[in-house]
């Protein structure tokens, strides 16, 4: 509900139901050490009071998320399945207020109002530990959200639908990375976030757009580079950065999909595997 911190009926049943699920998979014992904390975070839209600045429509709009947050940590700390573990979740579980600092935003660019106003959960590791080790194989969810339109990135806007051939004629092999996986899941089959790491060895430079493609060869979404990803540089040390991750969004489709990430050399797409051994995400 617009301006309010109250949960409502339907965001409570959609809490009862995945809550319980991620507290399974997060307290498995070869998981568990490796969480430092799980996040609560709370997002907004930049809607405020009429005649506001965009001072006060962002410091209102902290405290309405924080309040948000606050909200579902009291509820999911009052789940029948929470009490076994609640010692340990108050040592790692937090409440996030963030504003409107991560709007989500439609194709053409404009604030998508709606699906900005949510609520994450995030799980943060020890170093050099991805995230998708804990929740990709469980196709777990650590996204709330209703989003009737999913964020692509602006500069892929006129990509959406497309033939990559038709857009990027020329495969290379000199890349690495990989499709790691889903990291969230919209509500009402409406797609998902996937998420992975890229890496352009002919550029020595972290892959900063990435393309996701249907098993037709059509561009259903996409995804932006600059993610921290310290075990990379670990792993390979011919990787010369850590931030090669990425993270964006594809549309629903029952057909596997790829990532191919955009070369620097012009008119190049390079193939990202998935990490699981399969031929691409379904979503």
């Amino acid at each position: 509900m617009t301006g309010s911190a109250a949960l409502q009926p339907r965001f409570k049943a959609i809490l009862d139901r995945f809550f319980p699920r991620y507290l399974s998979v997060l307290t498995q014992p070869k998981y568990r050490d490796l969480i430092s904390e799980v996040r609560i975070e709370g997002y907004t839209s930049s809607l405020w009071k009429p005649g506001a600045s965009l001072d006060q429509s962002y410091i209102g709009n902290m405290q309405l998320s924080q309040d948000r947050t606050r909200s579902v940590l009291a509820y999911v700390m009052g789940l029948p399945a929470t009490q076994p573990h609640k010692d340990w979740l108050m040592n790692v579980l937090t409440a996030n207020g963030l504003s409107f600092s991560h709007l989500i935003r439609n194709a053409d660019g404009s604030e998508d109002a709606a699906a900005s106003q949510r609520v994450e959960f995030r799980v943060r590791t020890n170093a050099g530990v991805p995230l998708g080790q804990i929740l990709a194989a469980q196709h777990l969810a650590p996204t709330i959200a209703a989003t009737p339109s999913l964020p692509y990135p602006e500069w892929s806007a006129a990509m959406i639908g497309k033939p990559l051939r038709a857009l990027y004629p020329n495969v290379s092999t000199n890349c690495l990375g990989y499709l790691d996986g889903v990291a969230a899941k919209y509500a009402g089959g409406r797609g998902a976030q996937l998420h992975g790491w890229g890496y352009d060895t002919a550029a020595n430079a972290p892959v900063d757009r990435v393309l996701f493609v249907d098993d037709r060869g059509i561009v259903l979404g996409a995804a932006g580079g600059g993610g921290q990803r310290l075990d990379v540089p670990q792993t390979l040390p011919q990787v010369r950065s850590d931030t090669t991750g990425w993270q964006g969004y594809v549309s629903v489709t029952s057909r596997p999909v790829q990532a191919w990430g955009i070369m620097r050399a012009p008119a190049t797409v390079c193939r990202f595997p998935p990490a699981s051994e399969s031929g691409g995400e379904t979503m």
